[in-house]
């Protein structure tokens, strides 16, 4: 139904001023009240399961107990954290309407308050891993080369040949034995490639080669209202967030309830760079596939926090298995 029929139906049937102002709002854009509702409903779904779980079903186990419990303190914490004036979800919305432009996120983006907004306890939350980068790299549709795996808070990807550093990965010093003809004049412009750098809360890229660079960061583009398949083309001296841990965070806490879209939350924390020739819908390569050189960034963190969502949604439905056997 449309919102100018929402509208022509208010007037028409003399519907009652409190759902008169309901579909106001609507009218207005008002999809926080949609969520509003939606969340109560949620919440209140949950608490009478847990009644009926602790009345009907005395031998039920107390691990299951104590896990609608916690969902139900954890809806409760997002609800609040969502709808609260100033929330991180509130300040992520009003940046994914800013208009679009390839420039670093709005600093004040911040982890929500409440860390059950994640489905995690702080006691329960996986540790930050040391080795929190991993990339591989490719020649078009070619791996080449193993996984590398870094520790420092900056790492640079360069075209150069040193294999002494453990802060850089130099892709002139990556081997291929097969290497197509067309590979070989892109390696040579790469240069002094890009630099990544990890920070409390989020991971920037710069752009230190002389030539073009081409990213497709979901994240990044989540924030700026774009499809998350969107590749932006960077110059020398540009800097972007490929990846802030608020909007991971939002994004990871609406999804808990559903296996499938945390799986998918795996394409959400990957990221594509192709140095020098650009792919996608504005070029004539329309996947990075075509793309002579070109790399695949792992963030370890994230990567991490989905695979302990994924456990404990296996454990809990295991637990509600067996206590309805």
């Amino acid at each position: 139904m449309s919102r100018r029929r929402l509208g022509e139906r208010t007037e028409s049937e003399g519907e009652s001023e409190g759902e008169a102002e309901d579909q106001q709002r609507l009218l207005r854009g008002d999809e926080d009240e949609e969520r509003h509702v939606g969340t109560s409903r949620t919440i209140a779904e949950l608490q009478q399961r847990e009644r009926q779980t602790s009345e009907n079903e005395p031998g039920t186990s107390q691990s299951v107990k104590r896990r609608l419990g916690t969902l139900v303190s954890g809806m409760k914490g997002l609800y609040d954290d969502i709808f609260s004036k100033d929330s991180s979800y509130k300040k992520y919305i009003r940046n994914r309407e800013s208009t679009f432009a390839v420039e670093p996120l709005v600093e004040s983006m911040k982890v929500p308050r409440n860390r059950e907004s994640a489905g995690l306890k702080d006691s329960m939350k996986p540790p930050r891993l040391k080795e929190w980068l991993q990339i591989a790299c490719f020649e078009l549709d070619q791996k080449v080369g193993s996984a590398y795996k870094f520790a420092d808070s900056k790492v640079v990807v360069d075209g150069y040949t040193s294999t002494s550093h453990r802060d850089r990965l130099c892709l002139g010093a990556v081997e291929n034995h097969n290497r197509n003809p067309l590979v070989v004049p892109v390696r040579r412009q790469i240069g002094g490639g890009i630099e990544l750098e990890r920070k409390e809360r989020s991971i920037t890229l710069k752009v230190l080669s002389a030539s073009p660079i081409f990213v497709q960061a979901p994240l990044y583009a989540l924030s700026k209202n774009e499809n998350a398949s969107t590749v932006f083309r960077l110059s020398s001296g540009d800097s972007i967030e490929i990846y802030n841990e608020g909007i991971f965070t939002i994004e990871l806490a609406s999804r808990i309830h559903e296996k499938s879209r945390i799986y998918a939350m795996q394409s959400m924390v990957i990221c594509r760079i192709s140095f020098v020739k650009g792919f996608g819908a504005a070029y004539r390569r329309p996947s990075i596939m075509h793309v002579p050189c070109w790399i695949e960034i792992y963030f370890q963190d994230p990567l991490q926090a989905i695979d302990w969502e994924l456990r404990k949604t296996d454990n809990t439905e295991e637990e509600i298995l067996r206590s309805y056997s």
